[in-house]
């Protein structure tokens, strides 16, 4: 066996165990081996491996044992994660500064969380010369810089000469955790999930019995823990403590005063603590240190000195009473100022101290560097932690923290906290008699309350916001205000209202210095008002600037948005391939940059551009990933509900039955629906696919007068359509339509269909074929059974009989219909593939099917299975794979 030479921010042990002491982990040893000769030979790609398990389960000592028995030409890079209130942007990256290019690692050093960054470190790991292993341990303590880095490597993963290893505490992992996002986002194929389980009764066993002990109870008590196990066979051979801090604190007993003060000192540390800052608080700190490493509590990482094990230092640190503790935190937090350390140390140490002077002054200045690094959780955190000291500030102060926070909260979903925050500050505001805060207050609850509820609820905030602010020198604000309620205007389906207050916002900003932002926002807005009507140039010209204005400003919500508002629009106008790149994009963009407000509504707009081009088993596994995201909030619940209903529908799934009972009938009302897809249109092709034209006819009406006050074109060709399938005679239509609906309206049914065709609707020139003669019924039909359309497939077979045609073509093959999860024969086998844990260029070739046919399987097993990855696709299947 050889050894690996460890790199800095490698934990080196005291004295490494032998590999026959580390128990029933022979197979995780076995694969990280074989990930380690593909990476030397070259066999294979880039890729990551996922290694979780609870706490002191020994993720770290496998990875280590696995390092040590590695081929000496990797070259090895570890970073650790640690718990702190903020932690630092990119810390783990700070454990091999010295590995990197002198340009990359004083990107690193400044704090400069930017493509120069991610692109760097990219680079290094792309090096075909010097196969790497990169290695992030406790990664569920990731700050969000590091996410970002993470996300951005592990989609690029296979392009690398590199081998990822994430180490996290899956019992650490609530449904929210950012970390999961990152996790579901790595490349399915070149991914390799580990998770340690806890030792075995028999693995208990002979651990006591390697040391002399008595296994009796020893189970009981640790569970299998490997931590829990060592440290309770370490101590005391006469006594069994009770738990883990027994066991910790009986080997802390012995040690001498200024060892335990160590000890203690460094238990109020989630980071390695400097000898440095020891020696000011220790006597004889040289002792202290040599009796903590040589009772292997504690060893030296570098420069400091941190536990062996996380779960020892916050045993003893539970032991401290609070006034120890605070008088601890108060020591460390005097020796870091000095030194001049980061602030988000700094800040941890003064909070748990109760040094409120230094909380209020560090805080915010930690927040505003966690926003400017784009991780915007720890901000609003860190605006928490300083608004819970303020009752001390002067009013101004505490209001500034307020809108601070609030806009933190906005930029990661906690619109509820957003809005409380909000009206604290609108409340200090008007004590104050600061009417421009008031108005700036006003106009920000208008856009929280709209994504809570509606346009509806926030126009009230907005006009108050104007009248408040149309009488103050305030012209910026002023059109903020305007915008704000064109968006208003603009999603309640008055689109020419909003281009007129859009364009009263950009009057007021013309000629002014430093107003990027709220241009931004403007032109966001009138491009949106003016494509709601017509696919005009001009008026694309006008997004791409918004966007292009936002991207060189560094105005990252705005910047979002506009690629949200491109999708949308696209989608309005039928320009799939559009969409699905600005979807694509500004996924990737939110996800960088922590925007976690907008990551469900581009799965939404992704999910309807599927289900329009027909591709719907790969919509439904893009809207059952979204309903799998935790604390969804009301807005995206609904939007994603009402997509994966309209998918049900067409389907024919008996699920969707009572939803769309409610909605025909009216009993169930939505403020937030798609406006790229009304949803009066979806409720007259649910009302038709049941055979209630009445219904359909009376929607299309309803829905008709308030369509054709807002111009837009494909909504009243589709309504008018819908009207004329249900029955209803065609209505007098003033403004020329889109093509598709024009020519069905006009009775050519044929050319109507081939112009859906020609936009890429498969679904939608069926259904116009459906009102022509048995030729074209025959042609829709074959499309609608392709699809899986059964509702509309009845239809056009019931069209067939009732037109004499004897010879009908039958639906969905027999093989599908008996099969107990619905799936084809080839679906079935590729399924089958997949429980092997085959990749698709493995089933490609074992199938002699091109790769991408294969990729096409999978995306319709995930959707049929109504699952989000291959491994649950197989678990779901479950018994089944075996007929």
């Amino acid at each position: 066996m050889h050894s690996v030479t460890p790199p800095s921010g490698f934990i080196e042990p005291i004295a490494d165990p032998p590999d026959d002491l580390l128990l029933e982990r022979d197979p995780e040893l076995a694969t990280l081996g074989q990930c380690f000769a593909a990476l030397c030979t070259g066999s294979s790609s880039g890729a990551s491996v996922l290694l979780s398990g609870e706490a002191g389960v020994g993720k770290t000592t496998v990875l280590r044992t696995a390092a040590q028995r590695a081929n000496h030409r990797i070259d090895w890079l570890w970073g650790t994660c640690e718990p702190m209130l903020s932690p630092t942007p990119l810390g783990p990256l700070v454990d091999w500064l010295d590995r990197m290019p002198p340009a990359l690692a004083a990107a690193v050093r400044a704090g400069r969380h930017a493509a120069e960054v991610l692109a760097g470190v990219l680079s290094m790991l792309r090096d075909p010369t010097k196969p790497t292993v990169l290695v992030v341990d406790d990664a569920q303590w990731a700050d969000g810089a590091t996410l970002d880095l993470l996300r951005y490597l592990g989609r690029r993963i296979e392009s690398t000469s590199a081998l990822l290893i994430l180490s996290y505490r899956d019992d650490a992992l609530g449904n929210d955790h950012p970390l999961l996002g990152v996790l579901s986002g790595l490349p399915v194929r070149s991914c390799v999930r580990m998770a340690l389980s806890p030792l075995s009764r028999a693995g208990v066993a002979e651990m006591a019995r390697r040391v002399g002990r008595s296994p009796r109870g020893l189970f009981q008590v640790t569970q299998g823990n490997p931590f829990f196990v060592t440290e309770l066979l370490a101590g005391d051979p006469q006594t069994l403590p009770a738990s883990v801090r027994d066991a910790v604190l009986a080997r802390v007993a012995p040690l001498s005063p200024g060892a335990r003060n160590l000890i203690e000192l460094a238990s109020v540390s989630p980071t390695p603590i400097e000898v440095e800052v020891v020696a000011t608080a220790i006597d004889d700190p040289r002792a202290s240190i040599a009796s903590c490493t040589g009772a292997g509590l504690l060893a030296l990482d570098g420069g400091g000195l941190r536990f062996r094990h996380e779960l020892a230092r916050r045993a003893v640190e539970a032991s401290l009473s609070p006034g120890r503790a605070a008088a601890l935190h108060t020591v460390v937090f005097d020796a870091l100022s000095i030194r001049g350390a980061t602030v988000a140390r700094r800040v941890h140490h003064a909070a748990q101290a109760g040094l409120s002077a230094a909380v209020l002054v560090l805080a915010p200045q930690a927040a505003r560097e966690a926003a400017q690094a784009s991780a915007h959780r720890q901000a609003a955190a860190l605006y928490a932690l300083a608004l819970e000291h303020a009752a001390v500030l002067p009013l101004t102060e505490q209001a500034a923290l307020h809108v601070a926070h609030s806009v933190e909260c906005q930029h990661v979903e906690r619109v509820d906290d957003a809005a409380v925050s909000r009206r604290a500050a609108l409340a200090l505001h008007r004590q104050l008699a600061d009417r421009l805060g008031e108005g700036r207050d006003l106009c920000e609850l208008a856009v929280i309350e709209q994504y809570r509820e509606g346009p509806q609820a926030g126009l009230p905030y907005v006009h108050a916001a104007i009248e408040v602010l149309e009488g103050l020198d305030a012209a910026v604000d002023l059109a903020v205000a305007y915008a704000a309620m064109a968006q208003m205007h603009l999603n309640d389906g008055t689109s020419q209202s909003a281009s007129e207050l859009g364009q009263k916002a950009l009057v007021l900003l013309d000629g002014q210095a430093g107003a990027e932002e709220c241009l931004a926002y403007a032109l966001n807005t009138v491009a949106s008002a003016q494509l709601r009507s017509q696919d005009l140039p001009d008026a694309w010209v006008l997004l791409d600037r918004s966007r292009h204005l936002a991207l060189e400003h560094g105005l990252e919500s705005h910047a979002a948005r506009a690629y949200l508002q491109t999708a949308s629009l696209s989608l309005l106008h039928r320009r799939y391939a559009d969409a699905e790149a600005a979807c694509e994009r500004g996924l990737a963009y939110s996800e960088v940059h922590d925007l976690d407000v907008y990551l469900v509504p581009f799965h939404v707009r992704h999910g309807y551009a599927l289900l329009e081009t027909g591709r719907w088993d790969a919509a439904d596994a893009r809207i059952a990933t979204v309903q799998q995201t935790a604390m969804l909030s009301r807005f995206d619940a609904t939007q994603s509900t009402t997509l994966q209903h309209l998918i049900d529908l067409r389907r024919g799934r008996d699920r969707s039955q009572a939803y769309w009972n409610e909605m025909i009938d009216g009993k169930h009302a939505i403020n937030v629906g798609h406006w790229f897809s009304p949803l009066p249109v979806a409720c007259c092709e649910a009302a038709w696919l049941r055979g209630e034209d009445a219904q359909a006819r009376r929607i299309a009406n309803q829905a008709l007068e308030l369509a054709l006050t807002s111009a837009e074109g494909w909504r009243i060709g589709q309504l008018a359509c819908w009207l004329q399938r249900a029955g209803g005679a065609r209505p007098q239509i003033a403004q020329a339509l889109p093509a598709p609906c024009e020519l069905e309206l006009e009775g050519d049914v044929h050319a109507a269909a081939l112009a859906w065709a020609a936009v890429g609707c498969s679904y939608q020139q069926a259904l116009a074929l459906l009102g022509g003669d048995a030729a074209d019924l025959r042609q829709g039909l074959a499309l609608l059974d392709e699809l899986g359309a059964e509702p509309a497939a009845r239809i056009a077979r019931r069209r067939l009989r009732a037109l004499g045609v004897r010879h009908v073509q039958r639906g969905p093959s027999t093989r599908t219909r008996v099969d107990p999860l619905g799936l084809t024969a080839r679906e079935r086998e590729v399924l089958l593939l997949l429980a092997q844990r085959l990749s698709n260029r493995a089933i490609a070739e074992r199938l002699h099917r091109s790769e991408r046919t294969v990729e096409n399987h999978v995306a319709a097993l995930l959707g049929k299975l109504g699952v989000a990855s291959r491994s649950e696709a197989v678990e779901r299947a479950g018994l089944h794979l075996q007929i």
